[in-house]
């Protein structure tokens, strides 16, 4: 697997025997598939069932066969089956489906953060609940020495744990471990780029785990917004509104306007390093915020009468997460100005009976 180029796939079209297609019913190992629930970004996703503990999973496969593919994907569930989050799409096996390989997956049976985003307006406390979940999923991932490099509301889905909303990542075919291999070579190098960090476009073969903090500010903005940071559809025009000051709601609290700066830095030396620092910032914040603003809320961000305006570019200097502190003011009141001044009126009383008695 070392030996393969994983930024040319030009060698894996051309070894590549016939696409692979599973067909409803068809038992591959221990797994029996009953429907197709995704197709895109080179993979095929089915649903699927263990023959044996009638459990419902979720298998994963390449579109293009190849013995090259096979061993790539083996690797890919090896290094995926040892992440354990409760934030993570888990990975349990990987079975041979002829010159290929089927990835076998948690089953998650939830949509996913960008569908349940159209229909749902989260509150500013679940916005920060969502986006803390996110962030302890990427936390996790870094850990064991990967980064996303695609990370972005199409792979993250929301379980329904309990009547508690959990956000789950998954779509780790773009990912990359620390030494800068990618894990699945069916992938492109660059995933949807209005979460992609700019220097991904530089060069997307080359980089580190800076990217996913950049993308978790693309996903929060989302969030507290109600629509994406960059509303291009390619990597051109994408790059094209980078140029521009984006847009923050004069609503937003002040300490979450500075967690977006430093998330959404475009010098990737100025931003946030690590996971750990996101999920240690937003956590106070969630405390804090859920209460103390109840006419702000996600989705709808600006108060009554207050228009958005854009956001100067971000400063390079570092940024407490602690709000300003802000002296109280009270209002005066006739009775207040009366107690002001009742000690000098008894003073002048006091001289003047002095000068009358002498």
């Amino acid at each position: 697997m070392g030996e393969l180029d994983f930024g040319d796939l030009t060698s894996l079209v051309l070894e590549s025997e016939a696409p692979v297609l599973l067909t409803q019913g068809q038992k591959i190992g221990r797994y029996i598939v009953e429907t197709e629930i995704h197709s895109g970004d080179g993979v095929t996703i089915y649903r699927g069932r263990h023959n044996m503990l009638d459990s419902a999973h979720a298998l994963k496969v390449v579109n293009v066969s190849s013995p090259s593919v096979k061993d790539a994907l083996v690797a890919e569930g090896r290094r995926l089956a040892k992440l354990q989050h409760p934030n993570l799409v888990l990975v349990s096996d990987v079975v041979p489906v002829g010159d290929a390989a089927a990835v076998v997956m948690e089953f998650v049976d939830g949509p996913t953060l960008e569908v349940w985003l159209t229909t749902n307006n989260p509150s500013l406390e679940q916005a920060l609940e969502l986006f803390a979940g996110v962030a302890r999923g990427v936390r996790e991932a870094q850990h064991a020495g990967l980064i996303h490099a695609n990370l972005c509301p199409a792979h993250i889905l929301i379980e329904d744990a309990g009547g508690v909303l959990r956000p789950k990542i998954t779509g780790f075919g773009v990912a990359r471990s620390a030494d800068g291999t990618q894990l699945d070579p069916a992938h492109p190098s660059m995933g949807d780029p209005r979460y992609a960090a700019p220097e991904q476009f530089e060069d997307a073969r080359v980089v580190d785990q800076r990217v996913d903090l950049y993308a978790l500010g693309c996903i929060l903005y989302e969030l507290l917004a109600g629509k994406p940071l960059y509303a291009g559809s390619d990597a051109f025009s994408v790059m094209a509104e980078m140029e521009q000051p984006w847009v923050m709601p004069d609503g937003m609290p002040t300490t979450l306007r500075v967690l977006l700066k430093q998330l959404l830095k475009t010098d990737p030396a100025q931003r946030m390093k690590s996971a750990v620092e996101a999920v240690d910032a937003v956590r106070p914040l969630i405390a804090e915020h859920s209460s103390e603003h109840p006419m702000w809320t996600a989705n709808n961000p600006t108060l009554p009468g207050v228009q958005p305006k854009a956001e100067e570019p971000a400063s390079r200097s570092v940024v407490s997460l602690s709000p300003p502190v802000v002296t109280p003011t009270r209002s005066i009141t006739p009775a207040m100005m009366l107690a002001a001044g009742l000690p000098f009126v008894t003073l002048g009383l006091f001289a003047l009976w002095t000068l009358v008695s002498g």
